[in-house]
């Protein structure tokens, strides 16, 4: 990709579910309709909901995709135009990602979560506030990592390195692939051996080179445990004196199970502030107080929501990318879309993958999709031992750095 985003090297074919052995074709015939089923057992719709989400149902995975139905939905040109591109194709056929976006896109308007009946309704919002309530154990961890890390101020490169390993496990608690109160996960968090890429310390030297005034934009991913602990590396990094400002961008409406939305931020700070573990409280306050100064802003943008890559960012998107020293793309489908979820040879050197980037871009990805680049074939050879689906386990993490489109010198 050149730098305006046009491809020097044309990029591989997409991820689709018309290959029966892929994970893509699982995701789709089995994990979609499951999903469905548990968005009806958990929530108490209107017949007409109920029955919107029943034919969807049973779409899937034959019949061809068509235009989405909601008058009055602010994105519903944008998605006529996507669909359009199509040619009758089935949701096997069309590429993966953008069957799993629009798969949510047509959850949220069956349920009018945009217009009616149920306008920002979240159908997710049982098992986004079960994904807190369970795991207070390690929500108490996390805010103690933070209180550690600031007992040095600025922020060391040893802390950031803590801070940006937790944000980064904290992408294993996807309530998509796992219920909230499934317990086979294992842990949420891995040593540095099931780091693919470790790129903190540059990124730590990056970040210490525009302090105390860093600006950050923070795309997030997953709400519940995983946001806790976003927001524990946003604090420390503006408390501890690091950064100014960091600008999260959320989801404009409900998607893939459990990523955030604008109300998720604030009723995780709340939740932090309202726990009876004075780390917790003490991290919600200083929360709030960052959001009360404006150096927290909380933003949603349609574009995290729609099927395109990255290489396609509307303007405004790769505008604010070039006003901030660092993008954090938190979360594999962030990761997929930065590499337009297509069959890159694992092997590909990031920054050939990534030359369109117009800013310094860190990804922080569990892999749960075999989307990848900036692999050796060691670290292919190491994780096959680890077990044969340790392409979509969760397992292995990425801390990856692309410094095109900026300074190299981190």
């Amino acid at each position: 990709m050149s730098a305006d985003g046009r491809s020097s090297i044309a990029p591989p074919a997409p991820l689709r579910g018309i290959d029966n052995s892929s994970f893509a074709h699982f995701s789709i015939v089995k994990r979609l309709p499951e999903i469905l089923r548990r968005v009806l057992h958990d929530n108490t719709f209107p017949p007409g909901v109920e029955e919107s989400l029943m034919r969807l149902h049973a779409e899937i995975p034959g019949t061809p995709l068509h235009p989405i139905d909601e008058k009055g939905a602010p994105d519903l040109d944008a998605w006529a135009a996507h669909i359009d591109n199509l040619d009758g194709e089935n949701w096997l056929e069309v590429p993966w990602f953008f069957a799993e976006t629009y798969f949510y896109r047509r959850i949220v308007a069956a349920t009018g979560y945009l217009t009616k009946p149920l306008h920002h309704v979240d159908p997710f919002s049982y098992q986004k506030s079960a994904g807190l309530r369970t795991n207070r154990a390690s929500i108490r961890r996390f805010a103690r990592v933070v209180e550690d890390a600031l007992r040095e101020r600025p922020l060391t490169q040893e802390a950031m390195g803590a801070l940006l390993a937790q944000s980064l496990w904290g992408n294993r608690a996807d309530l998509s692939l796992w219920a909230a109160d499934d317990d086979d996960r294992g842990p949420l968090d891995q040593s540095d051996d099931h780091l693919f890429v470790d790129d903190r310390d540059r990124t730590a030297r990056l970040l210490r080179n525009h302090a105390p005034d860093a600006r950050l934009l923070f795309v997030a991913d997953n709400a519940g445990l995983e946001l806790v602990g976003d927001l524990c590396l946003i604090d420390g990094l503006l408390t501890g004196g690091i950064a100014s400002q960091v600008r999260i961008h959320v989801k404009s409406h409900p998607t893939f199970v459990s990523d955030a939305v604008h109300a998720d931020v604030g009723a995780t700070i709340t939740f932090l502030r309202d726990s009876i573990n004075r780390h917790a409280q003490k991290l919600g306050g200083r929360l709030q107080e960052h959001v009360d100064a404006g150096r927290i802003a909380v933003e949603d943008d349609f574009y995290w929501t729609s099927p395109l890559p990255l290489w396609e960012m509307p303007a405004r998107i790769s505008e604010m990318m070039r006003e901030h020293d660092l993008t954090i793309l938190k979360g594999d489908a962030n990761y997929r879309r930065m590499l337009g979820d297509r069959h890159w040879p694992y092997t590909t050197p990031t920054e050939v993958a990534t030359s369109y980037l117009p800013a310094p871009t860190l990804a922080l990805r569990t892999m749960k999709a075999e989307v990848a680049v900036g692999l050796s074939q060691n670290d292919m050879n190491r994780a096959a031992l680890s077990g044969q689906n340790w392409a979509t386990s969760g397992e292995w993490g990425f801390v990856q750095l692309s410094s095109r489109g900026g300074s190299s010198s981190a």
